[in-house]
């Protein structure tokens, strides 16, 4: 719009070059910067009371260090499609609320 504005851009190839520039752009930007999604290792703890809510190892692919990132997550399952997640401390974990099931999921496919 603002080359139409400054009469940069008139012709509709112009039009055309820019907008393809730009996607080009926002494409790059969203492969360097996008993690990955978080894929359940092991089920470790859960819960007594309600059997939806389970404390969970988690990795991530890294993309450019040829590692994966790791963390300890409680999730809430609300729904099938639907969950609730927050960081979980495990040493400060009452025993008596959560029973331990080590449960090996592997979703990342790891030998």
């Amino acid at each position: 719009m603002i080359g139409q504005f400054l009469k940069k851009l008139q012709t509709n190839w112009s039009i055309i070059l820019v907008f393809i520039i730009i996607g080009i752009l926002c494409g790059l930007k969203a492969f360097f910067t996008w993690g990955g999604d978080w894929k359940t290792q092991t089920v470790l703890y859960r819960n007594i009371d309600n059997k939806n809510k389970t404390i969970n190892f988690q990795l991530r692919a890294d993309r450019f260090a040829f590692g994966y990132k790791k963390r300890i997550v409680g999730i809430y399952h609300l729904a099938p499609f639907m969950e609730w997640t927050t960081d979980v401390d495990t040493l400060y974990l009452d025993q008596s609320k959560w029973e331990k099931v080590n449960l090996q999921l592997n979703k990342m496919k790891l030998k």
